[in-house]
């Protein structure tokens, strides 16, 4: 006897209701983007609130975010004892942080101590690696101006070619501790920097 099997989208809905026999109004709608919409939870997340990134020295993180972005220092502070091991794990550690403001983002930056740490060699492309998107004017400026505090980009910078984000220049930087910003320069800005660069002809047209 063959039984009539479901449409992928029908048999994700039924494991995921009989995942949990309290779950009884749960439903889930799966997109062609994997996007799964849970209607009666209680689960709310209300807004991100920071990024943050672990650094080898603090010091050279903040010159970085704000002398070389033109972040805005709001506050430094030190953590440790059992709060800062029950919340990241690294226990018997302690931490130096400040966080940054940023272009409306708050970004948080940890020196751990007394703790083994690790030193590997970062790729933006692994799994589990995370970057920052930054939306700047001038993305070759900008690259400039970083590479004094050892960003590097990851190649050249790439102009999208279709799709919402059309016309808009991207890049990856990787600083020395390894965290990865991307540089992202909208298609207006890209269109007047390529007039700038042809000359005084290319601005009058």
């Amino acid at each position: 006897m063959t039984s009539a099997l479901p449409p992928a989208t029908t048999r994700r809905q039924f494991h995921a209701r009989s995942g949990s026999r309290h779950c009884h109004r749960l439903l889930v709608l799966i997109t062609p983007l994997e996007r799964i919409v849970v209607e009666n939870s209680d689960l709310v997340v209300r807004r991100a609130d920071h990024v943050g990134f672990s650094v080898a020295s603090l010091d050279s993180a903040l010159r970085f975010w704000v002398e070389g972005l033109g972040g805005q220092l709001v506050r430094v502070g030190d953590m440790g004892g059992e709060f800062l091991g029950e919340v990241t794990g690294a226990h018997a550690a302690a931490v130096r942080m400040a966080v940054v403001s940023l272009a409306g983002q708050m970004i948080e930056l940890l020196e751990y101590r007394g703790i083994d740490l690790q030193h590997r060699s970062s790729r933006p492309f692994d799994p589990g690696f995370a970057h920052l998107a930054l939306i700047v004017d001038d993305i070759d400026r900008v690259l400039t101006r970083i590479a004094v505090y050892e960003w590097r980009p990851q190649g050249k910078p790439q102009v999208i070619s279709g799709g919402t984000r059309a016309g808009t220049k991207v890049i990856y930087a990787v600083g020395p501790d390894g965290a990865t910003i991307e540089l992202m320069q909208q298609p207006e800005a890209t269109k007047i920097t390529m007039q700038i660069e042809s000359g005084p002809k290319a601005l009058e047209d």
